[in-house]
């Protein structure tokens, strides 16, 4: 129910269009048709798998990382070159 109409009114506002009660609904897709929404999910998925494979990938350049970070006898300088060794490539 939309808190901004007025009498009876049965069409959308246009505040509650794109937000419904407390921000849900962002978009109105319930009322997209299947292949749509299908689309969306994919993409949805397709973009999760990517960063939790990318994680997965970099999870022991980054555990080492943060054991040089926690590592107190370790320089600032030492600590920074561990940081840019995350993201170089494999030779």
């Amino acid at each position: 129910m939309c808190l901004y109409r007025r009498g009876n009114e049965q069409s959308q506002c246009e505040r509650c269009y794109a937000t419904g009660l407390l921000g849900m609904n962002r978009l109105a897709a319930a009322d997209a048709p299947l292949s749509q929404r299908a689309l969306a999910f994919l993409a949805v998925l397709a973009r999760t798998l990517s960063i939790a494979v990318y994680t997965i990938v970099k999870s022991k350049r980054l555990s080492d990382f943060l054991d040089a970070v926690f590592d107190e006898p370790l320089s600032a300088w030492t600590k920074l070159k561990s940081f840019f060794t995350v993201w170089r490539w494999r030779k």
